[in-house]
């Protein structure tokens, strides 16, 4: 691949030959963030994201920093467990991530 993404614990960045990157594949989601402990880095890094999905018309994003509150719904409704988050609200438990995966999936049938 001619790109990738860069990134860490602060603001990605996006490296400057994108363009082949986003170029060489037919779909690409990119997932906003959701970082409770840190708002500036998350509205920070989901815009940046918001605003490469709408540069390229092969680019979709998934509002996950919208989605995520959604996970003990779903997990009561599939039978897991309603703790989807660990205690920092970032990182994921089994049932979250199986959410999470749910939602890329379906993402991924309607593009």
């Amino acid at each position: 691949m001619g790109g990738e993404v860069v990134g860490g614990h602060g603001l990605v960045t996006l490296r400057t030959d994108q363009d082949h990157f986003v170029a060489d594949v037919d779909r690409v989601v990119l997932l906003t963030i959701v970082l409770p402990t840190f708002p500036d880095i998350e509205a920070g890094n989901n815009q940046i994201i918001l605003n490469t999905a709408g540069q390229y018309d092969n680019v979709n994003y998934l509002a996950w920093d919208g989605l995520a509150a959604g996970c003990s719904t779903w997990a009561e409704a599939n039978g897991q467990s309603t703790d989807c988050f660990a205690a920092d609200g970032i990182h994921m438990s089994s049932s979250g991530a199986r959410y999470y995966a749910a939602l890329v999936t379906g993402l991924l049938d309607q593009i």
